[in-house]
């Protein structure tokens, strides 16, 4: 059908640019590929949303089995909490480049972000914006990511937003 067809069309349109600009190999793409359509449905998303959150995943670094780990929770948590793979994304390989985690700490990283989200008063899109600031600053002074994130969530629940939040709190630390 033609759904069918456009659907395939934005997937392979997806991968191409974890490719093409993101500088996955080629047999990583095959294993991608396979990977995201063995998968995509029980994870509660589509190929394309998964291919597309890949983009990020890929770009920070993460490759083969790695990349896939940190894409498959990313996207169990974009389907939990109503947000994309690209924003949960691109939360997730914010604080585990930051801290330098592997794609094995990508289950425990993925809970404390949704519980920052869960708690503030944000989308993990304003979570994902918001972290880079003080994530620069937080692992060189000791700060977890557990502490990072509660502080931020809590500012937002008093009326911040998400971004004012992360740069007070990356100014705080820089004193």
């Amino acid at each position: 059908s033609y759904f069918s067809v456009k659907a395939g069309i934005s997937f392979d349109t997806a991968l191409a640019k974890v490719h093409g600009f993101a500088g996955a190999s080629s047999s990583d793409m095959q294993y991608y590929r396979k990977e995201i359509l063995a998968t995509n449905v029980d994870l509660g998303s589509s190929a394309t949303a998964m291919a597309q959150g890949l983009y990020y995943v890929v770009s920070a670094g993460f490759s083969g089995a790695a990349a896939m780990k940190v894409l498959s929770e990313s996207t169990k948590a974009a389907a939990a909490s109503g947000a994309n793979e690209q924003d949960v994304a691109n939360a997730v390989t914010t604080a585990l480049n930051a801290y330098h985690l592997s794609g094995q700490q990508a289950a425990a990283t993925t809970d404390t972000l949704s519980t920052a989200v869960v708690l503030g008063k944000q989308t993990y899109q304003d979570l994902a914006t918001a972290l880079s600031a003080p994530l620069s600053v937080a692992p060189k002074l000791g700060a977890s990511l557990a502490d990072v994130v509660a502080a931020e969530a809590d500012l937002t629940r008093h009326g911040f937003s998400a971004q004012q939040a992360g740069q007070d709190l990356a100014n705080s630390m820089r004193m």
